[in-house]
This record gives structure tokens, C-alpha cells and sequence, in this order.
């Protein structure tokens, strides 16, 4: 006697566990992804199977329509899973077009023997390909194991073409159903057989082949190791090509062998350098020598791993390059004493000087920001560039008030008769480089002072002082006003590079910025000076009160400023206090008080006043007694009024900044915290339970990615307003993500049953809500209108707590894990997590 429905359980709960072996197998090896399919296909039959299981206890069109529906999809999925696992493509979504033959065909087919036969003819086809599939693809050294699953799947095929032309008539009336029939049985003691075998196939395949690929990595590493010992000295022309030197050491003999490109690298011809170590050794500059002979004592002393060391070596002009020298000791005796060493020299000059070019501006700029002296900057500017580029010789020349005059000279380097001679020079067109630059304001380049008729004035002058090269750039304000000029001298002629005409730009710059600065402070000082002048006959509200006669003078502006004139205003202390918010009347009063009987120094207060209009203004108060009688007792004070209503709205409106999300004007993480901890306490305190609920949006990404941010920032904002429509007033909705919100919920009930029926119908009802599509109107750059109509919904996880006890981090958290619950159970989903916690 055979129950079907036992048999149905059993086999799906084999399948379940079908599941997890596929899953397994995808995370311990991630490129075999076919296991996806194989474990979605054991989770839609395993689906089948339970619903099939519980016929009669559920309505018949999820016993039998929705159960062989997803059924023939898993089994659909299994032969997508049997082509990729043995590297045949996905192919065609065949399980889709006969999941829905058999949707229909369960639908509206009048008997069960014609849903059995359809059925039966779609699982024999897909049985029938996947056996082939075992049988002819694949690799060769499975064949075995493959062709074991290709006999069970042909089986199964057999199986169901028999029971295709042998389909039941009638359909059993029963709820248990027990049957002698073998037929009705051998269905599901095949799946059982499948769900049991096929996990062990795919454990079997999968083992084998990593084994098969390990093998054929390690045959494939030592052919490689055997080519690249065969062809070791190949790298070298690559090396080569990259523009690197090379070198090859043999350490016991003290032969180094240098490559063609490591003697051009220092102007040497092949024949010039011979195999020593010494053609190495002594071009390298003295500071450097025993730090980098160190770092290779290391390296072979096995201390590092590889050497790799920058120095200066000499050059056959005479001049210096940076180097950088990576190397390895490639083969040592037994002992360990290095035998062979090989390595490459890198040309990093120009990387060094660019380095020296940051450094300098970075250290310059310091020095603006810290206000220090502008003399000294420009003294740091002239010989951070001469340290630099030693060739040089650099001044800066700064006009007089009237910017007619060389005035002033910056030019430690040059002979004190030449920059004595250069003072007072009147700019023009053929006044030196300088002179011209200066009168032009655009950069002049004199590449030999001797033959070019802008020196022709100087020419002796430039001689005594060995100058032959002189490229000047003009010092301009913001304001384009020409404050003088940074010169660069040679005493060669030279002609300049375009790295040369950045550099002098750059030096320009700079002393521009702290000439500018410098004038700003300037004007600044003349403007304090002003002001105070000013602040006598200000537009400031004034008044002075003569505390003996009780009576108060002030000035048009105090009244005018509240939108009076100031012969509508009364002459005494009452009318003030009249004038302030009934709010801030007390406060204010007190501050005049402390003032008066010496408690405070000054007397200084914002506060409200009622302007002619009815409306209130936020003012400054700031006033002290100016005079006291020989008892020391206030007998006059002064001060002023200043209307800050406006700065009052920008740091209302800064406030509202750091605490809302200024696209939904939702409350931020940072508010939202705060009302989570006032919740907790309130909730301590009442034992009423409160729920936070953590909403991450389903398909927004597509929205933003298809229509861009504008569109989906349109969304994001319906999203806030169907929020706050499904709470209460106390209830809190923030933004806390991109398209991340929660949602607290106060006060629910002492009750955790009431209060978890409570928060998952609220729960539902946003879920609902936000399911609904969003028409959003756009309007291009054009200004076209359009409408996007999107779907998108929210995944939902939701968490109750009572009391302060668990810290609001912690509920935040478990209130993410779960909305990632809701997110894996297929999205659109509330899910609760629960927290163990005590009052």
C-alpha cells in the first residue's frame, strides 16, 4: 500500500535538501553557476511537491494548477542547470513556454487523464534532453558519472511516456490517498530517486573537475616554468623596450653586465662602459652612496625580499640623474651567499623634479595660509626655485606706488651693483626683460641677452654680472593690475622649455596670491579705520538711556528699523519693553539688569520686537552702562540695535539643513536617531511597545538608470508623501539612504501581540501604498513634458522594542537585517525580527 501523499512530502522535503547541496556547491565554487539553476529547480518541485502533499486541505488551484505548474518549472530549470553544468549554454527558455502549457492545460482541460498525458510528454522531453545531454556533452574523463545520470534521466522519460498512454481516469476523491497501484506511486518514488542520486552527480561532477583542473593547472605551470627557464633572457627585451635599463651582476666574479639602454640612460655610448661593478658604484653621487650600498647588503644578506633603492648617478655631461634601481638575487649557493643578481635602472628624474615642484608650492602656500611677512615669501619663492634647478638665478622686481619704476628687488643670488643698478629703472618697451614685461604685462623671453635689442641698454651691465639668459613673466593682481615681475636668469644662453615657461607662470602665481593678500590686509586695516568713523553716524539703532530721568533717546534708525518714524516712538524704557515679545520680555529686562548692578560687563541679547505691521523682527541688543555715580550706581547707558532677522532665517534654515533631508524634507539619520532614544525613553517609561521599520526601495536603481537622477528624485519624494499619509502625527519617517527610510512607531500597546498586529498592519498598508504606480512628470531641457509611469515597491523589515535597554544602533540594525529577510523571501515582503529584551 502506497500513501501518495506521504511519498509526495517525503520527496519534497528530499529535495529541499537538494537545495542546499546546490547552494553549497555554488558557494564553495562560484564559476560553476549552473548550480543556481539545479537548486531553483529543486526549490520550485519541492514547492510542487508541498502543495501537491496538502490537497484537499488547500483549494485545488494550488493543489493542482499552481503545484504542476511549478513542478514543470523546476524541472524546466533542471535541464537550463544540465546545459550550463556541462558548458552548453542556457539555450531557449523552454521551461517557461511549458510551465504555461501546463498552467492552461491544468486550467481548462476537462479530465485528469488529459492534464496527466500533456504533462507526462512535457516531463519526458525535458527527461529525454537532459539525458542526451548527460550522455553526448560534457567532458570525456566524467564519462562515467555522467552516463549514470544520463540512464536515470532516460528512465524517468520512460517512466512518464508510459504514463502518458497510460494516463488515470478518475482523479481520487480522498484526502489521504492510498493506492496498490505501482504506476500511481512510481512518479514520486522517481523524484525521491532523483532528489537522492542527483545531488551525489553534481558533488561527483564538480569534485572530479576541480580535480581534473587542479591536474591541468600544475601540468600547465610547469610547462610555463620550463619555457621561462628555457627563455630566460626574453624579459630583457621587453625591459628594454619600456625604456628601463638593465644590469646583470655576477656577484663571484664582480662582472656586471649593463645593457645598451642603461648606458644611454647616462649619455654613454656602449663602448664607453665596461663589464666592472665600479662603472656602476662610482658615478653614484656621494650622499647617496652609502644608503644605497647598504640597501644592497640587505638584499643579499636575505633581509629583504628584493632590492629596490632611488639615488643620483652622474652623467657624462657632468649633470645628475635620479635612478631608480629594483633588483633580485636570482640564484644563491648552498650556503645562501648570493651567485647572480639581475635588475633594472629607471629613469625617474622628471618624477623627482615634479616632486620638488609640489613640495616647493605646497610649502609657499603654507606660508600664505600661516600670515607669514610677504618679503619672506617671496625670499622662500626666489631660492626654493635656485635649490630646485641649481642653473638658475631668479629675482623679483616690484614697482613703485605709481607703477611706473622698478622699485624694489628680491634677488639674494645676483650681485648686490646689479640690483642697485636695476632700482628706480623707468618700465618700457627696451628696458631689459623686466623693464619690458613689466610695461607690456606679458611674459618676455630673451634667450641670449648679447644679440637682442632689449638689452642693448644693459648689455654691459649683464656681463659683469655673468648673465646671458633672461626670462621674464609679469606679477598680476586678480585685478590684472601689474605688480612687477618674476625673472629667471641663465649664464648660458638658453632657450626655455614648456616645463620652464609653467614654472616661471606658476612662481608669477604665487607672489600674485601674496601680493594680493598682502593688499587685502592692507585695505582691511584702512576699512577698520573707516568703520570706526562710520560706526559714530551709523545706521545702527541707537539709544541712550538717562537711567536718573528715566527717559531714553534714539536715533531714526531704532524706529525705522521697526517700520516707524521716530516721532511715533515714546521716550521711555516702557515703550521698549512694549515693543518685545511678551516671550523674550523677561529675558531681555534681566540682561539690563545684570548689566546695571555689574553682574555682567555688557549687555548683550537677541530677542523679538514687534514691528508697526504686527509682525516680529529678531534683534541684537548690545549696550553698558557708560556712566556711574560715585556710589558706583548706573546713572547712563548706550547701545545699538541690529536687525538680524535675516541671519536669524539662515541659521534656522541651516538648522533645518543638518537635521532633514533636503530633497524629501523627511528627518535625517541624525534627527531620526534622536527621536529613536526619546521613543525608547518615553516607552521605558509608559511599557508601551514602539516598532521601527526599515523600508529599502525594490526597483529603483532601473528608474534612476534609465530616466537619471531628476526622475528619480521625483520618486523618492511620492515615496515620503505616501509615508507620513500611513502614520500618526507622532509617529517619525526619515530618510536615512538613497532610497533607504524607516519608519518609528510610538506608543502602541503594553500589549507585544496587540502591538505586533498593530505595526504589521501599518506595515501593510505602506507596503500597499507604495506598490501603487508613481506618474511622474518630467520636463526636459527643452521643456517638453513627459509622464513616467513606474512600478517599484518596498522590501519591509520591522522590529519592536520596549524600553531603553537595547541600544538604538542595535534595533537599527536588526531592523535592516530584517528588511534583508523581506528582500531573500522575493521582495515586496514585511518581515519581523525579534528582540528578547526585558523591561
Amino acid at each position: 500500500m502506497f500513501e501518495l501523499n506521504t511519498l509526495r512530502l517525503v520527496a519534497m522535503v528530499s529535495f529541499v535538501g537538494f537545495v542546499f547541496v546546490a547552494m553549497m556547491l555554488w558557494h564553495l565554487v562560484p564559476q560553476e553557476r549552473s548550480m543556481k539553476y539545479w537548486g531553483l529547480s529543486a526549490l520550485l518541485i519541492a514547492l510542487g511537491l508541498l502543495l501537491l502533499g496538502l490537497r484537499g486541505y488547500i483549494p485545488d488551484f494550488l493543489s493542482i494548477v499552481t503545484a504542476n505548474t511549478l513542478i514543470m518549472l523546476g524541472v524546466g530549470f533542471m535541464y537550463v542547470g544540465t546545459r550550463m553544468l556541462l558548458h552548453s549554454g542556457s539555450g531557449r527558455n523552454w521551461q517557461w513556454y511549458a510551465a504555461g502549457l501546463t498552467f492552461l492545460t491544468c486550467i481548462f482541460a476537462p479530465s485528469i487523464s488529459e492534464r496527466v498525458t500533456v504533462t507526462s510528454v512535457l516531463y519526458a522531453s525535458f527527461f529525454v534532453a537532459c539525458s542526451i545531454l548527460f550522455w553526448s556533452k560534457g567532458e570525456i574523463r566524467l564519462r562515467v558519472i555522467k552516463r549514470i545520470a544520463a540512464l536515470i534521466f532516460a528512465t524517468g522519460a520512460i517512466l512518464f511516456i508510459y504514463r502518458a498512454f497510460n494516463p488515470p481516469q478518475l482523479a481520487p476523491a480522498t484526502i489521504y490517498i492510498s493506492t496498490w497501484n505501482l504506476m500511481e506511486a512510481v512518479p514520486y518514488l522517481y523524484a525521491l530517486l532523483l532528489s537522492m542520486w542527483l545531488p551525489l552527480t553534481l558533488m561527483l561532477i564538480v569534485s572530479t573537475r576541480l580535480q581534473y583542473q587542479r591536474s591541468d593547472a600544475v601540468e600547465q605551470a610547469e610547462h610555463a616554468f620550463n619555457e621561462l627557464k628555457e627563455s630566460q633572457f626574453l624579459w630583457k627585451f621587453a625591459i628594454e623596450g619600456s625604456g628601463d635599463g638593465i644590469w646583470d651582476w655576477d656577484v663571484a666574479s664582480g662582472k656586471v653586465l649593463y645593457s645598451k639602454r642603461w648606458k644611454e640612460l647616462l649619455g654613454y655610448s656602449e663602448a664607453e662602459v665596461g663589464e666592472g661593478l665600479d662603472e656602476w658604484s662610482k658615478r653614484i653621487h656621494p650622499e647617496d652612496k652609502a644608503d644605497t650600498e647598504a640597501a644592497v647588503s640587505k638584499h643579499f644578506e636575505g633581509i629583504t625580499t628584493s632590492y629596490s633603492h632611488e639615488h643620483r648617478l652622474l652623467c657624462k655631461d657632468g649633470t645628475y640623474k635620479w635612478i631608480l634601481t629594483r633588483g633580485l638575487v636570482v640564484s644563491r649557493d648552498n650556503s645562501g651567499r648570493p651567485l647572480r643578481a639581475i635588475g633594472t635602472h629607471t629613469d625617474i628624474s622628471e618624477l623627482k623634479l615634479q616632486q620638488a615642484h609640489m613640495q616647493f608650492r605646497n610649502r609657499i602656500l603654507v606660508m600664505l595660509a600661516r600670515g607669514e611677512p610677504t618679503r619672506q615669501v617671496m625670499l622662500a619663492t626666489v631660492t626654493g626655485i635656485e635649490a630646485i634647478h641649481p642653473e638658475m638665478i631668479c629675482s623679483i622686481l616690484l614697482l613703485d606706488d605709481e607703477g611706473k619704476r622698478l622699485a624694489d628687488v628680491v634677488a639674494p643670488s645676483l650681485p648686490n651693483f646689479y640690483n642697485e643698478a636695476i632700482k628706480g629703472v623707468e618700465i618700457g618697451a627696451g628696458k631689459g626683460s623686466c623693464g619690458t614685461a613689466a610695461f607690456a604685462g606679458e611674459r618676455v623671453i630673451v634667450d641670449d641677452i648679447s644679440t637682442h635689442p632689449y638689452w642693448q641698454l644693459y648689455k654691459k651691465l649683464a656681463d659683469s654680472a655673468g648673465l646671458a639668459a633672461c626670462w621674464s613673466q609679469p606679477i598680476k593682481s586678480s585685478t590684472h593690475q601689474v605688480f612687477g615681475t618674476f625673472a629667471i636668469y641663465h649664464r648660458k644662453v638658453n632657450k626655455p622649455t614648456t616645463a620652464d615657461i609653467e614654472l616661471i607662470e606658476q612662481c608669477a602665481d604665487l607672489i600674485s596670491i601674496a601680493l594680493d593678500k598682502n593688499a587685502a590686509e592692507v585695505r582691511l586695516h584702512d576699512r577698520e579705520k573707516q568703520l570706526e568713523l562710520v560706526l559714530d553716524a551709523s545706521q545702527l539703532g541707537f539709544w541712550d538711556w538717562d537711567i536718573v530721568k528715566n527717559k531714553v533717546i534714539r536715533n531714526e534708525r531704532w524706529a525705522t528699523m521697526l517700520g516707524y518714524h521716530l516721532n511715533d516712538i515714546e521716550f521711555t524704557v516702557k515703550q521698549w519693553i512694549d515693543f518685545i515679545h511678551p516671550d523674550d520680555q523677561a529675558m531681555a529686562y534681566q540682561s539690563i539688569q545684570d548689566c546695571l548692578e555689574e553682574l555682567a560687563p555688557v549687555h548683550s541679547i537677541e530677542y523679538r520686537m514687534r514691528t508697526k505691521d504686527g509682525q516680529y523682527k529678531w534683534i541684537l541688543d548690545q549696550a553698558q552702562v557708560v556712566e556711574r555715580d560715585a556710589n558706583y550706581k548706573a546713572t547712563r547707558m548706550c547701545g545699538t540695535h541690529t536687525d538680524i532677522t535675516e541671519r536669524k532665517l539662515m541659521e534656522e534654515q541651516i538648522r533645518h539643513q543638518a537635521l532633514y533631508d533636503g530633497l524629501t524634507q523627511l528627518p535625517n539619520r541624525y534627527l531620526f536617531e534622536d527621536r529613536l532614544r526619546q521613543a525608547m525613553v518615553k516607552s521605558k517609561r509608559t511599557g508601551c511597545y514602539g516598532a521601527l521599520m526599515f523600508l529599502d526601495l525594490d526597483n529603483f536603481k532601473p528608474l534612476n538608470d534609465h530616466y537619471g537622477h531628476a526622475v528619480g528624485d521625483l520618486l523618492l519624494i511620492e515615496v515620503a508623501t505616501r509615508l507620513k499619509s500611513c502614520v500618526r502625527e507622532a509617529d517619525t519617517v526619515a530618510r536615512i539612504g538613497g532610497d533607504e527610510f524607516v519608519v518609528e512607531l510610538e506608543q502602541l500597546d503594553t500589549d507585544k501581540k496587540l502591538s505586533e498586529k498593530e505595526a504589521e498592519a501599518t506595515a501593510d498598508k505602506i507596503r500597499k501604498l507604495l506598490a501603487e504606480p508613481y506618474v511622474l512628470k518630467t520636463t526636459s531641457g527643452t521643456g517638453k513634458e513627459s509622464t513616467v509611469v513606474h512600478h517599484c515597491t518596498a522590501s519591509i523589515g520591522v522590529v519592536l522594542f520596549v524600553g531603553n535597554e537595547v541600544a538604538p544602533e542595535e534595533i537599527l540594525k536588526r531592523s535592516d537585517d530584517a528588511m534583508y529577510l523581506a528582500k531573500d523571501a522575493g521582495r515586496n515582503r514585511v518581515k519581523f525580527h525579534e528582540i528578547n529584551t526585558v523591561h
